[in-house]
Formats: C-alpha cells, sequence, structure tokens
C-alpha cells in the first residue's frame, strides 16, 4: 500500500487522479481506472474545514477580539451505510469575538462561542487521531495557512489534504480553466444550499460536494449494467445520498433583544446569554480542579485591556471589574457598551467550565 504521509502534499496541489482514487477507496468504492494504487485509508475520517474572515486570521491570529467564524464538518465512513443520510454528518460551527445575526445563520445546529487561541482545542475534541484523517476545504491553502498559524498539528494521523477546488477540475471541466467559488460548484452539483460564509455551512456543503463529485466520477460506468456489482452502486447511492440531503428546517433561535439597544449593547447581551446556557450546565470533579481554574481566570481578568471611549452623556461611569467567592466560584462582571474588555472574560468563562453568576449594569 501506498504511504500516504509521502503523498499527502500534493494530494491537493495538482494531483487530481491520485485524489480521485484515494477519496473513492476512503468511502469503500473501487479506485480509479488510472491510478490503482492503493492507498491505506480503511475506515477513514472526512473532516472538512472553514474558516471565515481569514486574512484577518492570517495577518494577526493573536488579536483576541478578531471576529471569525470555524466551520467543521465530520464524516464517519463506518456509519455511511447504517446511519440516515441526513444525521451521518456532525456539523459545528464556533466563532470568535461579539456575538453577530450572522452566528444565528448556522443551519446545522447551535453556533459555540470560543475564542481565537481555543480553536485548535474545539478541533482536537472532535478528532480521533488514531484514525486515518482525510482533511479537506474548497481553496484549502487558506486554511492549511491558518491552522499552522494556530499551532494544530498537521501529521499525526491526517493522512491526505483533499482541495475540492482542484479535485472537482477533472471530474467538472470548467471553461478556460475557471476556478470555481464553493457557491458556483454546489450549483453545478444542484446541492441546495443557504447562508453561505457562515463556517458551519460551508464546511457540510463542502463535504457534500466531495460526496457528489466521487459520484459524479462513476457517472460513465453507472450508465452501463454490469460495469459496477449491486453493492457498489448500493454504497453509491448512500454515498449521493448524503450528499442531496436537506437542509434542517429552519431551526428556533434565541430569545430577541431589544430593539432599542445599540447594537454593541445587544452583541454583548447576546455573547452573555449564550455563555449562561452553557456555563450552567458545567460540572467539575473536584473543588481542587475549581480552585485551580479560579486561580487562572482570576489571574486573566486582571490581565483584560480596557478599551477606553468616550462616556454617553447622562449616564454613570462604567464599573471596574471586581470579584466575590460564595461558595465554589461567584465572578461579577459587569459591562457596558464602552467596556469591551469584559467580553474576553465572558469567553473566558466557557473554558472555565465553573458556575458562575451574571451581573451587568449600564
Amino acid at each position: 500500500m501506498a504511504n500516504i504521509r509521502s503523498t499527502t502534499q500534493h494530494l491537493y496541489k495538482g494531483s487530481q487522479y491520485e485524489a480521485i482514487s484515494l477519496v473513492r477507496q476512503a468511502l469503500g468504492l473501487p479506485s480509479s481506472k488510472i491510478s490503482d494504487k492503493k492507498y491505506n485509508v480503511k475506515d477513514a475520517v472526512f473532516v472538512s474545514i472553514d474558516f471565515e474572515n481569514v486574512q484577518k486570521l492570517i495577518q494577526d491570529p493573536d488579536e483576541p477580539y478578531l471576529k471569525t467564524q470555524m466551520g467543521v464538518c465530520i464524516l464517519d465512513t463506518q456509519k455511511i451505510s447504517t446511519s440516515p443520510a441526513d444525521t451521518v454528518l456532525q456539523t459545528y460551527n464556533f466563532t470568535t469575538g461579539l456575538w453577530t445575526d450572522r452566528d444565528d445563520h448556522f443551519s446545522f445546529g447551535h453556533t459555540e462561542l470560543s475564542t481565537i487561541r481555543q480553536l485548535t482545542s474545539e478541533l482536537e475534541n472532535l478528532i480521533d487521531r488514531k484514525r486515518n484523517i482525510i482533511l479537506l476545504a474548497h481553496s484549502i491553502s487558506c486554511e492549511l495557512t491558518i491552522l499552522r498559524k494556530l499551532g494544530f498539528d498537521l501529521d499525526t494521523g491526517i493522512s491526505a489534504i483533499i482541495d475540492t477546488q482542484q479535485f472537482m477540475r477533472e471530474i467538472i471541466p470548467t471553461e478556460d480553466g475557471l476556478v470555481k467559488t464553493l457557491e458556483s460548484l454546489l450549483d453545478s452539483l444542484d446541492i441546495k444550499h443557504k447562508n453561505l460564509h457562515v463556517g458551519g455551512n460551508d464546511a457540510n456543503f463542502t463535504m457534500k460536494a466531495l460526496m457528489l463529485l466521487v459520484v459524479s466520477s462513476f457517472k460513465d460506468d453507472l450508465k452501463k449494467n454490469n460495469i459496477l456489482d449491486e453493492n457498489v452502486r448500493e454504497r453509491l447511492q448512500h454515498i449521493g445520498n448524503i450528499g442531496k440531503a436537506k437542509i434542517p428546517s429552519e431551526k428556533v433561535s434565541s430569545p430577541r433583544l431589544a430593539t432599542k439597544q445599540s447594537p454593541l449593547q445587544a452583541s454583548l447581551e447576546k455573547t452573555a446569554a449564550v455563555l449562561q446556557h452553557k456555563i450552567t450546565q458545567a460540572s467539575f470533579p473536584s473543588d481542587a480542579a475549581i480552585l485551580d481554574h479560579k486561580t487562572k481566570l482570576l489571574k486573566q481578568l486582571q490581565n483584560l485591556q480596557k478599551i477606553p471611549g468616550q462616556q454617553p452623556q447622562g449616564q454613570q461611569p462604567l464599573p471596574t471589574y471586581q470579584q466575590y467567592p460564595v461558595q465554589s466560584c461567584h465572578v461579577q462582571v459587569p459591562y457596558g457598551y464602552q467596556n469591551l474588555g469584559m467580553h474576553a472574560a465572558y469567553q473566558q468563562m466557557q473554558y472555565q467550565q465553573v458556575m458562575y453568576v451574571y451581573q451587568y449594569a449600564i
């Protein structure tokens, strides 16, 4: 079998024939006739990645208030034939910075609030490096650059890297070699889509595009009755159904904020509300763990930098941070729409996983 590590780099740089053969094998399908090389991708897990606001993220990944999203979509090939097509893809959307309406437009679940520094940990928690991981994205070079800057290990367990923008060229030729955007690729494959440029949505649609591209690579064989055996045809049907799976019905979003709030006030309050729901379900194994995380939190709170701004007319000066130990841990974090420093405090709370009480004053 081929040493995947030696081919990882060029699978997304132009060796489309090998990429087609590898993806087919990973999905339990016959190899391409052009390349009969055998790859060690048994029981592979496909992981689709999409980042938003990529240029700013590439330029300054250490900016604490940077707004970005990381979408992740996972396909475990062991479940292709056993799970319903509309549930086999596990899709996630992580957002950083202040909450915006776009964070509510994730179509496959609920967006999770995170921080730039925690994005790689979020991804690590979703993957099993003991499996054969096939990483993919549409125009993946940006995603790879970001993952490297964030310190993500692109070697351990990563069996192949696939760029659907390159992958499609041998299956859906374009005029004059023009590169298709994700949206145009989805339209070419007749994949229903909405709310693009939301990380989780794009990651999901990219995975579906790959599935239908693979099915399309068999189009000539499917026209001939005896070329493919029944098991292969059935497998292709499952894979095609995944690519054609419907977008879930419109989910009920969290309550809307008062319309009289300023956009920044609304964003701060929504951020707090999302975290409140997550944190109230938190648990910790021991009091020692609570104390350790409380100590780290307080230290980080002390390092927060408040962004100065003009005091709104008729309002009292914004309160400063205070912390009060009550039972396990109780942190009071007041906020106002000129006080952006508290946002980092709210974000940090998510990762302490301790019970908190929110109190704020405008």
